[in-house]
Formats: C-alpha cells, structure tokens, sequence
C-alpha cells in the first residue's frame, strides 16, 4: 500500500501485471447503437500514499484540445475475481461533474498524466489490490542509467490482448536518457522502445529477471522491480519518428494525487 514501511518496490513483476487496464474514451452523443467511441488506450490502478485509490493514464486521453478532443467519460474493464481473470466487467468513470472536471494533472501543465479518483466501493467485486503505489517507485538513492533496461505494459492499438488472461503485453524499452535529468527543459526522459498507439498511459518498470542465483543454486522467481513512470507519446523530430518515447516520472504521478487535497 502507498504507506507500507520497509522494503520498496514490487516484489514481483505480477503486481504491475494485474494494476493495469484498458481504457476507452467516450462522447455522450449517442449513435446508432451506442455512445461513440473516440479512443483506446491503457492505464493503471494506484494508490497515493493517503491511501486514495485513482486510475492513472495520459492527459491526451482525457482532454486534448489542439485536437478537438474532449471525451465524456472513460470505460476501463475490471477483473471482479482475481481468480478468474478471464473474467472482467465494464466500469464507467466520469470525467466531468457540473461541467467540472474530475480529473487532476501535476502542477507541471507540460506533463502528460491525468489522475482520476475513484471509490474502492465504485469497483466490482472483490476489492482490488494489486495496486501500483508511491512505495514502488525507484527510491531516491538509486538511479537508471543510460542503457538500463525497462519494461512497458500495455495494450497495443488498445485490443492486443489474450482475453483468456486480460493482461497486458511487456515491450522491452532501453532507458535513452538520464532519468534525473530534464530533457528539453521538460520534467521527463526518454526510452528506446517499439511502442504502439493505444499504449499511452502504460506503467514503465524496471526490468525483472525471471531467474537469479542464490547460495550457488538459480532461483525461478521474479526480483524485485520498480515503478519508473508512465509513457505517454513517441518522440518526433518535425513529423519523423524516431523509436524514442516519453516517460514521466513516478513523482509527478504522486503530485497529481495529492494535489489539491
């Protein structure tokens, strides 16, 4: 939980596994047959370390007004019994009440995260808790360096998934600049990763290892990993891409959480 003591980070990769959801974007103008659809993309559970529960995904997925975009409400699909993941169930969350959105960013305009609060009573089934948190992020004496490995787990176009299990897909990502520092006077750096729209909004951890030495004989288990940030968008330089994409750190995500509060 966000305010354990003791050791951080995710004791196993499956943690991160289970927090993350598909997202859709929906207008209230109703079409033939249902409200429309206008995006897909990924995001995450986390608790902030008041114990406050959110789902944590891009700005742009929530409001994007250079293009017009100004969805309605979002629909992520919950597992309701974590022994049956093939089972999930479609849950709406608002965007706006009286006009006035739900959803909080950092104080840092530029940074692609939107936060949005949710009650654990407001989800079903069983309460939810493989939660991603502030006690997973990368403590502050450590570092990823330049060509470290990361992790990021989305969903590809938004429906690249084996609905038998309703889990995300890993793309292996190579840390590209210094995470501690800015990049382009922006509070965010850059992994080396073939990503795909409908993965905005998706955590990036450290990478796991599936299998470690210890006392001379290997051991098959996951090691423990951390929570680096949230990708948001390819890198373009002018209209070309590069393979380079953004990632904002694990503070901002906690900032947005307490903001205001």
């Amino acid at each position: 939980m966000g305010n354990q003591k003791g050791k951080r980070g995710m004791a196993s990769v499956n943690k991160a596994l289970f927090s993350v959801v598909r997202v859709e974007a929906y207008s209230n103008e109703v079409g033939i047959t249902q409200n429309a659809l206008l995006s897909r993309a990924t995001g995450f559970f986390y608790e902030n370390s008041e114990n406050k529960l959110f789902l944590v995904t891009n700005k742009h997925v929530v409001h994007d007004p250079r293009e017009g975009y100004n969805p309605d409400f979002l629909v992520v699909r919950v597992r309701y019994k974590l022994t049956a993941w093939s089972k999930t169930e479609p849950v709406r969350l608002e965007l706006y009440v009286s006009k006035k959105a739900r959803w909080r960013t950092p104080a840092d305009k530029k940074a692609d995260i939107a936060v949005l609060p949710i009650a654990y009573e407001d989800l079903p089934g069983e309460r939810v808790t493989a939660l991603l948190s502030n006690a997973d992020a990368l403590p502050k004496s450590c570092h990823s360096t330049l060509g470290s490995q990361a992790m990021v787990l989305g969903f590809p176009k938004g429906v690249f998934y084996d609905p038998s299990s309703n889990f995300p897909v890993g793309r292996v990502a190579t840390i590209a600049t210094l995470p501690w520092l800015t990049f382009k006077k922006r509070n965010c750096f850059l992994i080396d990763a073939r990503l795909h729209e409908g993965m905005s909004g998706s955590p990036v951890i450290s990478m796991p290892r599936s299998i470690y030495e210890k006392d001379n004989k290997p051991v098959y288990n996951d090691v423990r990993c951390y929570l680096l940030g949230i990708f948001s968008s390819e890198w373009l330089w002018g209209d070309e891409p590069l393979g380079l994409n953004t990632v904002w750190p694990t503070k901002l995500i906690e900032e947005a959480t307490t903001e205001g509060d």
